[in-house]
């Protein structure tokens, strides 16, 4: 479908002053600055639709924009880091919760850095919205601008691209291993950082031809055995 028109409707905090519909609307969901109003921007073909800032958490209000005269898409203030009072964050929640809670057909898409492991914030809305039944898709953002010049030889793009995916596939697995060891927070985030640790070190070993120093390999089997220990006791 080709988006030809949108428009900002509203803000609102209260699901009284939300617009009427009918329709299934989508709805974008993330931690503060992970690029929600950017990726609105994006696909709506318009710059300044949605507000964007270098600061987290610009926007502090739900956005509605309508979208082709036919659906909406809502633009939900972010979680985090945001450098504003407690008391804001905790309205914040409220806000996002009485959206998501409400009885309006949506789909919701939860996007997460690639550069970084989900945060706790993260897991807790994943978490969220799998209690609640709500339909929601993952999308993984990177904010970048390149430069032709600086893009260097097709080998470093190459090794860039491959680094990439491994990236993506190490936070694809670390969020699957939140949603089966929902119970065991702690052995995920243990395991998942030892496992990052010891592929590393085997990377240099057997690509770079690097030696394992006695130390290394003491401290590679104590980590492993604590992520065993934590399990058997959890």
């Amino acid at each position: 479908m080709r988006i030809k028109k949108t428009d900002f409707i509203k803000s609102a905090v209260v699901i009284n002053d939300y617009p009427e519909t009918t329709e299934i609307e989508f709805a974008f969901i993330g931690r503060s600055n992970v690029g929600k109003s950017s990726l609105i921007n994006s696909l709506t073909n318009r710059r300044n639709l949605a507000r964007t800032s270098k600061t987290p958490g610009r926007t502090q209000l739900i956005n509605f924009f309508d979208v082709n005269e036919d659906f909406y898409f809502v633009d939900l203030p972010g979680y985090g880091f945001a450098k504003v009072p407690e008391a804001v964050k905790k309205n914040w929640g409220k806000i996002i919760a009485d959206y998501l809670n409400s009885d309006r057909e949506k789909i919701v898409f939860l996007l997460l850095d690639i550069r970084r492991v989900p945060s706790a914030e993260d897991i807790e809305m994943l978490k969220w919205l799998e209690h609640y039944s709500i339909n929601y898709y993952i999308i993984f953002t990177n904010k970048f601008i390149v430069k032709y010049k600086s893009m260097g030889t097709w080998q470093n793009i190459g090794a860039g691209l491959i680094l990439g995916v491994l990236n993506f596939a190490n936070i694809a697995l670390y969020v699957k291993a939140h949603m089966l060891l929902k119970d065991s927070p702690a052995v995920v985030f243990a395991g998942m950082n030892v496992l990052v640790v010891m592929l590393g070190v085997l990377s240099g070993l057997f690509i770079f031809k690097e030696r394992v120093k006695p130390i290394v390999a003491l401290g590679l089997a104590l980590g492993l055995s604590s992520v065993l220990c934590l399990a058997y006791a959890m």
